[in-house]
This record gives C-alpha cells, sequence and structure tokens, in this order.
C-alpha cells in the first residue's frame, strides 16, 4: 500500500458509520477524491492552507456538493466548521504534512 494512503480504510469507515456533512482540514491526493466519490450524497468541505498544494488538488474536478477552499491564514476554518456544525452530524477528516509540525 502506498505509505500516504494508510489512512483510507479508516476514512471509508467514518463515512460509513456519520451523517452529515464532512469537513476535511488540509486536502490529499487520496482522501479528498475519495471524499468526493463515497459522500455523494453529503456536503463535503475541503480546506487547504498552502496556496500551490490548492492549486492542484482543484485541478482535479470534485462533484457538484464539494468545495475545495483556500485558506492560507487559517483565520476561517472555525467560523466554516461552526457553520456545518449547525447543520447536523460533522465527520472532521485532518489531514496534516508529516514534514511540518502542527501548530
Amino acid at each position: 500500500m502506498n505509505p500516504f494512503a494508510t489512512h483510507i480504510p479508516i476514512l471509508l469507515a467514518c463515512l460509513r458509520h456519520t451523517t452529515g456533512p464532512v469537513l476535511e482540514l488540509g486536502s490529499g491526493w487520496f482522501s479528498t477524491p475519495i471524499l468526493s466519490a463515497f459522500a455523494t450524497d453529503r456536503l463535503v468541505r475541503t480546506v487547504e492552507t498552502n496556496r500551490e498544494w490548492h492549486s492542484q488538488i482543484t485541478a482535479k474536478p470534485c462533484k457538484k456538493a464539494h468545495e475545495c477552499l483556500l485558506d492560507p491564514n487559517k483565520s476561517k476554518t472555525q467560523s466554516r466548521r461552526n457553520e456545518l456544525d449547525r447543520t447536523g452530524t460533522l465527520c472532521v477528516f485532518l489531514i496534516a504534512n508529516p514534514n511540518k509540525a502542527l501548530k
């Protein structure tokens, strides 16, 4: 298995056992397309803080109910989470860069 795809079984289990919108904090080559493909009846919002990575991820089309947003200053992430949380059950998936410490 690709070392950057080891989270796929966990991601699919989270989707299978939750309902409502999905918030992905940080995009990925595997997770973002999987969310778009398998969360077909749910709003999916991906928030990316890296401008270059965001442009690479958004070059591939996502489903209509999947928003891929750029938030380089991390200023709107909490308000977007709160907005989704008000709509019902929320599944949050965090993608962290293994080469960068979380702040």
